[in-house]
């Protein structure tokens, strides 16, 4: 993928560089920039320049003057409500609409998402700093804008998943896998994504055999010595969401206990993999590219041999896939599901949440504080002040 901020439709963005210089900026923007990150840059910077051409008829300039920002502010923060009610073109202007509807970028009606106006800012900042050009989203009369029409929105924020996939729902996934490389692979890897910490679907594909360390066992009762031993892995995040090897403080370590750590260690048994990515795309010998190595079949499947891990893709259509054998709606789930759904568990289970996050890789407390207190919820003291009290008799 060519890197979004060097693309031909920002022309000039690297001044009077050399091509030496402006190749050497291109390959460390590239290999400082997470692959997610770059495709929402990418991403984008073409809605904004798109916008730009309908709003004013013209191409977005460099610099952008604060005008335009407010502007693009009051096209995708109004109030929907307000709308059929005022008596002028209230929010985006119709033939706004119809030009970005016709080319894609406006799908549905009403207003954005005030954290998509926000991130869409950070882009165009971005981009200002990358040319050496002083942003117009930082001046102090836009900010004040934003944080008022932030306030005045009406937007409910969805879920990144309609519903957590608990614990129990985990292991029905992992029971409907049949006993085929294909099975075996997902059973592993459902149950590392969501014991490791509910992990992200784009971590999973990431994760490398050099970053699994067989562990000593646990006992699985700590405080009886002559309970079962338990097989552990310590697993290196090298690079997350939140965490980053190549930055100060290194990986962090997550570790898979028990079943979790039994499928992997099967898998990778099965799979003879022993180096690159742990989780690969497997395919059934009738249909296989011709990229694979038909020699590492077993009953009628192969492996990627390449050097390659599943895509984010991939790996939530294995989770749905495996939830609607296990009998749910996939449709009302998504992969981020695993993530919320380990930390209900740990909020079900009276996990601390120091311990919790030290597993999910939570870089806010508030954030993974969140999902605590949605779990909470009814159960907690506070919203039972009064559900013992009796009524008294207001007769006579």
């Amino acid at each position: 993928m060519d890197q979004p901020l060097l693309t031909s439709s920002t022309s000039g963005l690297l001044g009077q560089l050399s091509a030496d210089e402006q190749q050497t900026l291109k390959d460390l923007l590239r290999a400082g920039t997470p692959e997610n990150t770059l495709r929402a840059y990418a991403k984008d910077l073409v809605y904004l320049e798109r916008w730009a051409e309908a709003a004013t008829g013209r191409s977005l300039p460099w610099p952008a003057p604060a005008e335009l920002v407010i502007r693009y502010l009051t096209h995708h923060l109004y109030r929907a409500d307000l709308r059929s009610q005022a008596g002028y073109e209230h929010g985006m202007p119709r033939k706004v609409r119809e030009i970005m509807a016709a080319h894609g970028y406006k799908v549905e009606d009403g207003p954005h998402a005030p954290s998509t106006v926000t991130r869409r800012l950070a882009t165009w900042s971005k981009m200002h700093q990358i040319r050496g050009l002083d942003s117009p989203t930082l001046q102090p009369e836009v900010r004040a804008l934003l944080r008022t029409l932030k306030r005045a929105s009406t937007h409910v924020p969805a879920k990144k998943s309609r519903q957590a996939i608990t614990a129990e729902m985990v292991q029905q996934m992992i029971d409907v896998c049949p006993e085929t490389l294909q099975g075996i692979r997902d059973r592993a890897l459902i149950a590392f994504a969501f014991a490791s910490g509910g992990r992200r679907r784009s971590e999973i594909g990431r994760i490398q055999v050099a970053d699994l360390q067989r562990a000593p066992d646990q006992l699985a009762d700590p405080a009886d010595p002559s309970s079962a031993r338990l097989p552990v892995y310590a697993v290196a995040m090298t690079k997350t969401k939140t965490t980053d090897a190549n930055l100060q403080g290194g990986s962090r370590k997550v570790w898979l206990v028990g079943q979790p750590a039994e499928l992997l260690q099967q898998w990778l048994r099965v799979s003879q993999i022993d180096k690159g990515p742990v989780f690969r795309r497997v395919w059934h010998t009738g249909s296989r590219p011709e990229t694979l190595d038909k020699k590492n079949g077993e009953k009628g499947w192969v492996i990627e041999r390449l050097q390659k891990g599943l895509s984010g893709e991939a790996v939530a259509e294995i989770i749905k896939t495996r939830l609607a054998e296990a009998g749910y709606d996939p449709e009302q789930f998504s992969a981020h599901g695993l993530r919320s759904g380990f930390m209900t568990e740990c909020a079900n289970n009276n996990v601390p949440l120091q311990q919790a996050m030290s597993m999910s890789l939570h870089a806010s407390v508030q954030v993974a504080a969140g999902y605590y207190q949605e779990a909470e919820g009814a159960r907690s003291a506070a919203a039972r002040l009064l559900a013992t009290k009796k009524r008294e008799s207001v007769d006579g």
